[in-house]
């Protein structure tokens, strides 16, 4: 147990700063989550790689709260020139934008930083934060400027990194970018190997929860555009279960509405009643999705 009064704050902040990566690269999200509860939020001013690991857990389950986090995190890592601490609250802000699926206006700012610090050319300490970064830089320039020159230099980077091994939350993360990007870039024959290794990668019990979610989707849009409706069902159910859980009500809506569609089209349900019902019980979120 971690404690935190009189003088073993410090040294209980340096024993958690130095081994946070591996414990959340080992699934141990909600043990790394309960060990940060106990620091104070000045502890947290003072020693901002608390408050990266801080944010980066509760965005598994909270997006505005480990959002705010980050966003602290970014500025303590700022004041006191930790540029790798900065790329990485960059990347990390970057996919919960991506996750919510909304205000991807947002991802301009945080783009600008990631090309500030010229994170594609930075020497990071391990490959998982490589994968991490790499990998959030993709999905912010593929939904929000496709045209941009860095594109295909970063999808390179990542099919060559992803091979390597790595914890499976950041080789998920890695092989979803690469996915999105075939899927809004082409070539889509490009994802297959990627596919495959997600359903693998998707076995293990380390895997956060917002990655079922991602896993889900991408799955299902795959199965579902190869004509094979019973698995895309299947895997849009589960999905829209996982989004609701984790409140994506962007995700969860879009679930929902595909399984009204696979009904459809395969006469489960010729007059969309299942749609109609989608519609009328949900309120659909508004997406500022302009880009």
């Amino acid at each position: 147990t971690v404690q935190v009064m009189g003088t073993v704050v410090a040294p209980a902040a340096n024993v958690l700063q130095t081994s946070a990566e591996k414990l959340y690269g080992q699934g141990r999200f909600n043990a790394l989550a309960g060990w940060l509860s106990q620091f104070p939020a000045d502890v947290m001013a003072d020693y901002p790689w608390l408050a990266y690991w801080q944010g980066t857990c509760t965005a598994l389950t909270n997006f505005q709260s480990g959002g705010d986090q980050l966003e602290r995190a970014f500025d303590g890592f700022k004041q006191c020139g930790d540029k790798l601490g900065e790329i990485l609250c960059a990347a990390q802000i970057i996919d919960i934008i991506y996750f919510q699926y909304e205000n991807f206006r947002d991802f301009q700012n945080w783009l600008a930083e990631l090309e500030h610090l010229d994170s594609m050319k930075f020497q990071f300490p391990s490959i998982e934060m490589r994968l991490q970064v790499l990998s959030a830089h993709l999905r912010a320039i593929v939904i929000y400027c496709p045209s941009s020159a860095l594109r295909l230099p970063l999808v390179e980077l990542l099919e060559a990194e992803i091979k390597n091994n790595s914890d499976v939350n950041r080789r998920v993360s890695a092989a979803l970018a690469l996915v999105t990007h075939s899927s809004v870039c082409g070539p889509l024959n490009r994802a297959q190997w990627v596919l495959e290794l997600v359903e693998k990668l998707a076995m293990s019990p380390d895997l956060a929860p917002v990655f079922r979610v991602y896993i889900g989707q991408v799955c299902g849009f795959w199965y579902w555009f190869n004509g094979n409706f019973g698995p895309a069902l299947l895997t849009y159910q589960r999905t829209a279960e996982w989004a609701d859980k984790l409140n994506l009500k962007v995700r969860h809506f879009i679930a929902l509405y595909i399984i009204g569609s696979i009904h459809i089209a395969t006469g489960r349900d010729s007059e969309g009643e299942v749609i109609a019902q989608t519609l009328q019980n949900l309120s659909r979120p508004k997406n500022r999705f302009q880009a």
